[in-house]
């Protein structure tokens, strides 16, 4: 191995990322991406402190040939496991990635489809409640109102469902990656963190973009507030405004998060790095009952009352108390 595969292999065996490794040698994140893309040697005195760092002999990291004093120099704990750690391919590192270029928007959709498939029953049940519109009666009872706002939720959801599970043939042999540890082909992280640093900026601009969005959302609902307050039609279409900008906002949110996070996941960095996989891993049991909990709960809340307007803010809340819960439940596990 080359000295950028030992600085590599090195760093993702303690469970660092690129920034922690970069704090503790002083450098930028930039230059440690450089050694291991092999772009740019450290200096000497780089590495010498990454050999007291991780544990190696200076020799073990300058000759290429030194492959076995890897396992003697590094402490029992820290030292590589062939049956913990998946080799991934170049061909694999590709695929995955192009499955998930596929997948990214339409889960994306399915999402957007998830938050929208209210609005035909919202605002069909306005308009027949509003009873007319532009003086001219509107021929449409509150049952039939009910029921194609009904029809249309179901078809809207089955659309997103049937988009969900044509993304798992796509992604379901991947799963791994995002809890078993990883060792990857020589090139792939190089060429991982050039594909990550060119889409940098297409992900910061699109979570800027929906964060914005996400904020400006409640203004269609404000406007018609003060418009007509007692108009119930432009209030719902007010919600249902706001439902639809949420919806733009999440998928964009999605789309560009999941492609970040494959790089992420094959870089073992952020949310996938070693000590994120371990997490994972003991919140796994909490999120297999959590999120089906909370679905039967909105479910139940929203059929009984028929308040779809506002049985929405269990999404918004659900997040926000899940880390009060994950806890309770790890301790009295």
């Amino acid at each position: 191995m080359i000295l950028a595969e030992k600085i590599t292999q090195l760093r993702k065996k303690n469970g660092w990322s690129q920034e922690d490794l970069a704090e503790q040698l002083n450098v930028s994140r930039q230059s440690v991406s450089k050694w291991e893309s092999a772009q740019s040697i450290p200096d000497l005195n780089k590495i010498l402190l990454m050999s007291q760092l991780f544990g190696v002999s200076t020799d073990y990291l300058l000759k290429d040939d030194a492959v076995e004093e890897l396992s003697d120099q590094l402490p029992v704990e820290q030292q590589p496991s062939s049956a913990e750690a998946r080799f991934v391919s170049m061909e694999e590192a590709n695929r995955f990635l192009g499955a998930k270029e596929i997948t990214a928007p339409r889960v994306a959709i399915a999402t957007s489809l998830c938050i929208l498939s209210p609005v035909p029953l919202l605002f069909l049940g306005a308009l027949a409640e509003s009873g007319n519109w532009n003086n001219r009666p509107l021929w449409i009872t509150e049952n039939v109102a009910a029921g194609i706002g009904l029809i249309m939720l179901a078809l809207i959801c089955t659309a997103a469902v049937a988009l969900y599970l044509s993304c798992r043939n796509y992604t379901a042999e991947f799963d791994y990656l995002d809890r078993e540890p990883i060792d990857t082909a020589y090139g792939v992280s190089g060429m991982v963190q050039e594909m990550k640093a060119r889409f940098r900026d297409t992900y910061s601009k699109n979570n800027m973009l929906a964060t914005c969005l996400c904020i400006l959302s409640t203004l269609p609902l404000f406007a018609s507030i003060i418009v007509a307050e007692e108009n119930e039609l432009l209030m719902v279409g007010g919600v249902c405004l706001l439902l639809l900008i949420i919806a733009v906002a999440v998928n964009r949110f999605i789309e560009v998060g999941i492609i970040w996070g494959s790089y992420e996941k094959l870089l073992q960095e952020g949310e996938y790095s070693l000590s994120s996989k371990k997490r994972a891993k003991k919140s796994s049991g909490f999120g297999s009952i959590y999120w089906p909990l909370v679905t039967a709960i909105y479910l139940l809340i929203s059929f009984t009352t028929m308040r779809w307007d506002r049985t929405w803010l269990v999404w918004v809340i659900a997040p926000l108390i899940q880390p009060l819960f994950c806890s309770l439940f790890h301790k009295f596990r």
